[in-house]
């Protein structure tokens, strides 16, 4: 036998079988079944989006959030006008352009006959009006183009706007016209559409304004609210408006607003106690609706209900409380505001409730966003309307802008500021650094101060005093010429 033969293992013992269980014999129809739900919330967590990246659908955005944000397409031009009329959104979209031009702007040239003869053409074409129009047309629709009428007479004007636009060729000037998105179409050919590197990518080569096309060099362009370029062409090639910007935290407002005054009448509740038991059985309702009816009579500031406290009745009133309704319908319109970019000092003309508030810090954000809008929207057009006046006058050198500054001081203000610049000149006259002639020379050419132009017109009354007096010794008589 071999020796390594696998050991036999004893046969196991069979199963002892279970006493069959007598059951009773019952119809499914007897159970009683149950409907299990699976609890759902709206959205995912963290890690139930995992599933939704492994897809690629919505790259782990929530369905909730997702939906929340596409709800809130694009705003037609047409649309944001027509919401442009609620005295909200109309002072939002045209209080930045009245103050970004409030104060006006200086020319600075060497050819003071220039400065003038420019002076008089902008107050007889109202520049500055149109200037406000044009940004307040781009905040109210999304965007805006301002057109330069320089098509000389007798001259086609399909072919000379739809060439590019040459300044040497300049002869006439007809004004500037402002066009906002709703009326202006944007053309995007070749590669601006298909080549990303394009230094013109998603934007327009034309503009179709009514039934002209016109060259983008002859127009210039305001978008306050640019957006992305895979969304130019939604948005025809322009932005988005403050009406879309606002639209919902303005109805909110609003709403909120419209809710005060139903609290205010609705802040008391009365609450009848009464037996239902014998309202029921025993005929009762009809003793009852007489009861709220005379309750309703007589339950204002003055009337006096009386009832039965012996049957166990009860009357009791729940006041609302109305402490803090103010600042929460202040705290909509402060959003509103925010998001407009306008301070709501201004935009409400009351004080900012809520947040903690001064207003210091809005005026000074409102100041910056100003400065842009003459920056980024204004000088454009303003250099544009220069170089083609200067064009026309012979100038090649033209004229360069600058803006005044936005805040104008008061009286007590301009005061303190000369007396300070007077103590600073003083000191250095004192220290020998500057001569008395320098200082009062610096006093007079400050435009600001209450010194401007005091030394020239001393310096021009002395002369005309030495004129006056050279002429009478020369008129005199012949001992006087002799002493001469």
């Amino acid at each position: 036998m071999w020796p390594f033969n696998k050991k036999q293992q004893p046969a196991p013992e069979p199963k002892k079988k279970r006493a069959a269980l007598n059951w009773p014999q019952r119809d499914p129809s007897d159970y009683p079944s149950v409907d299990i739900v699976t609890p759902t919330v709206a959205g995912t967590a963290s890690d139930s989006a995992m599933g939704k990246l492994l897809f690629g659908s919505q790259q782990g955005v929530p369905d909730a959030i997702g939906d929340w944000f596409a709800a809130q397409g694009a705003v037609p031009a047409r649309q944001a006008a027509w919401m442009s009329k609620h005295w909200m959104i109309d002072k939002a979209v045209s209080m930045p352009a009245r103050d970004a031009v409030r104060q006006g702007w200086e020319l600075d040239s060497e050819n003071q006959e220039l400065i003038d003869t420019l002076q008089k053409q902008d107050k007889k074409s109202g520049i500055e009006f149109t200037l406000q129009d044009f940004v307040a047309s781009a905040r109210r629709t999304g965007g805006a183009v301002a057109l330069f009428h320089t098509c000389p007479s007798g001259e086609d004007e399909t072919e000379y706007y739809e060439a590019p636009f040459n300044l040497e060729a300049v002869t006439e000037y007809n004004g500037i016209s402002i066009i906002d998105s709703s009326e202006a179409n944007g053309e995007v050919l070749g590669e601006n559409i298909s080549n990303p590197a394009s230094l013109r990518y998603m934007q327009p080569e034309f503009y179709r304004i009514g039934n002209k096309r016109y060259h983008h060099s002859h127009v210039i362009n305001c978008i306050p609210y640019p957006v992305a370029d895979y969304l130019k062409a939604t948005y025809g090639y322009f932005g988005q408006s403050v009406a879309e910007r606002v639209y919902s935290r303005v109805y909110a407002a609003e709403r909120t607003a419209d809710e005060a005054p139903l609290l205010a009448m609705t802040k008391r509740l009365r609450a009848l106690g009464v037996d239902l038991e014998s309202v029921i059985n025993d005929g009762g309702l009809e003793t009852l609706i007489a009861n709220v009816q005379g309750l309703q009579e007589m339950a204002d500031n003055l009337g006096v209900f009386v009832y039965d406290t012996a049957n166990g009745g009860g009357l009791t009133q729940i006041d609302t409380a109305l402490a803090d309704l103010d600042t929460t319908i202040m705290t909509q319109y402060q959003l509103v505001a925010a998001i407009s970019g306008v301070p709501a000092t201004k935009l409400l003309g009351t004080s900012p409730k809520g947040f903690n508030a001064t207003g210091e810090s809005e005026a000074e954000d409102y100041r910056q966003s100003l400065e842009s809008i003459q920056t980024v929207h204004m000088m454009p057009l303003l250099e544009r309307h220069y170089a083609i006046e200067c064009q026309l006058l012979g100038d090649a050198e033209g004229v360069t802008v600058t803006w005044m500054a936005l805040d104008s001081p008061t009286a007590a203000e301009y005061a303190e500021i000369d007396s300070k610049n007077g103590a600073t000149i003083a000191q250095l006259v004192s220290q020998m650094v500057l001569t008395p002639a320098q200082g009062a020379m610096i006093l007079s050419q400050n435009k600001e101060s209450m010194f401007f132009g005091h030394i020239e017109q001393q310096d021009s009354e002395l002369d005309n005093d030495a004129e006056s007096l050279l002429d009478d010794l020369m008129g005199g008589d012949d001992e006087t010429q002799e002493i001469i």
